[in-house]
Order: structure tokens, then sequence, then C-alpha cells
């Protein structure tokens, strides 16, 4: 569907609700800088967050990731299909912990993926919450709602609502395991939050540079009042010269005498 299809192309997500220290860097081979709120991002950009800063990320139809301090995410691929109404999301993520809810997948070949070091999580219409330690790489993978599945190795594991399970590098996904209620309610109250809906002019991902300052005055009009002051000076220098030879002349033996005033 999304090798052939005509209909299939590139979507973008777009960030907001951005808290504290949030930078972008548009792809692999770019710098990184500051996150604006509705910034649009493309296939292989990443986001960053410092410690105490969070960002959610919303793309499609309905879906979204909740990105939480210290955390490191690419998006590798966001597809969709208009005629079929398929889409293919994936992710990586190299650290941190995120909280997604995807849209209810339309077609047998529509995906929802995050991948990690450690394991890959996927899923079929659902919110869940993926966190991976920087250190170690130990990942958990837990269920709100609907049903993930959880691959490492040969090895995949079907997570149900309330249970979660945990694997770490190199290993296999342990049983899964109930959530404790408290978790839960926090998982339940960052389900209830909700990006802002996209505005109409998005800022771009790439960074800006910054216009250049255009002077009050540009170099003709500069030249132009040069211009009009040396006319006007000379035509005063010369209404002076005119007077005071007058005046010479009209001085007793010819000279050296003004009389009156000259005014300009």
């Amino acid at each position: 569907m999304f090798g052939a299809a005509a209909a299939a192309s590139s979507s973008q997500a777009f960030i907001s609700n951005i808290e504290g220290d949030v930078t972008i860097q548009a792809s692999p081979t770019s710098g990184w800088y500051p996150a604006k709120n509705n910034m649009k991002l493309s296939e292989g950009a990443s986001i960053r967050t410092a410690p105490d800063a969070q960002v959610f990320l919303a793309w499609g139809d309905g879906n979204s990731l909740k990105i939480g301090p210290l955390s490191i995410i690419r998006i590798d691929t966001l597809m969709s299909d208009a005629a079929t109404g398929g889409a293919k999301s994936e992710l990586s993520m190299e650290k941190g912990r995120l909280f997604a809810k995807a849209a209810k997948l339309k077609t047998p070949d529509s995906t929802f993926v995050i991948k990690t070091p450690t394991a890959i999580a996927g899923v079929r219409g659902t919110a869940f919450e993926c966190t991976l330690e920087p250190d170690t790489k130990n990942l958990s993978v837990s269920v709100l709602e609907g049903e993930v599945y959880v691959q490492a190795g040969d090895i995949e594991v079907i997570l149900t609502e309330g249970f979660e399970t945990f694997v770490e590098p190199g290993g296999l996904p342990q049983e899964p395991v109930e959530i404790p209620e408290d978790r839960m309610m926090d998982m339940r109250s960052t389900s209830s939050e909700a990006a802002p809906a996209e505005q109409a002019e998005p800022v771009a991902a790439e960074p800006q540079a910054e216009p250049a300052i255009e002077p009050e005055t540009g170099i003709d009009d500069i030249m132009e009042t040069v211009t009009d002051q040396t006319v006007e000076e000379t035509t005063i220098q010369n209404s002076i010269t005119d007077i005071v030879e007058d005046m010479i002349d009209g001085c007793p033996g010819g000279g050296g005498c003004i009389n009156g005033t000259i005014e300009f």
C-alpha cells in the first residue's frame, strides 16, 4: 500500500504544550535548536527534552505522544493513504519516557510502532506508556487501553488493558503483570490531557535566519538628498555673491563697504 499506491504520502507532525527546555533536530546531520509551539516536523526529525521538560507531538487523525523529561524521540516514518485510510507510524526512542495514544488502525497493513534499543512495541488502537532507562536501557511497557505487542528477539508478548511487561537489553519480555492502581490513575490523568488543535499558521521546522534590517532611508534617497542640498547651497552662495557685488558697486569710492541685511 505504502510503496506503490499513488495516494500514499508522507505526513507531518506538529508539537505543542512545550514546557521547559525542548530542542529539535530537523535531520540526523543538522544541529539542535529551540522548539516552538505548532512547529511542523517531518520524517527524520528528533525531539529532545531537558530535565523537568515535556512536550506533545500529534499527527494524523488522533495520534499523539506526550514526551517526558530527559527523552530523545525520532520520527522514522509517517505515512498515510487518503484512498484507504491506512497509516504507518514508526518512531524510535533513544531514552526517556513517553505516553502514546494511537488512533484506531483502519487497514490490516496499518502500523503504529515505538522502537527502542531493547524491544519494539506496536499497537492496535490503544493508549500505552513506554519508559526506557538511559543508563541500563531497561524497558517497561504499560497499557492503559486496548492491546499492545512487545517483541524482543523471536518472542512476542501481548499486553492488554491494565498490564505491563519489562525487558532488559538482550533479554526477552517478562510475563505481563498488573499495573499498580496508583500508576493506572496517573496514566488515566495523562490520557485525559489533550494537545491543542493545529493553528492556522504553522511554524517552520527549519531554523530561520534573522531578517535583514532595512535602513529607513535607501541609498537612492540619500543621494537625492545630498544632490538637493548641494544645489541649494550653490544657489545660496551665488545669491550672496550677487548681493555683495551689488553693494560694493554702490559704495562711495568703489569700495569695501556692505550696507543692508542678508537673509537666507
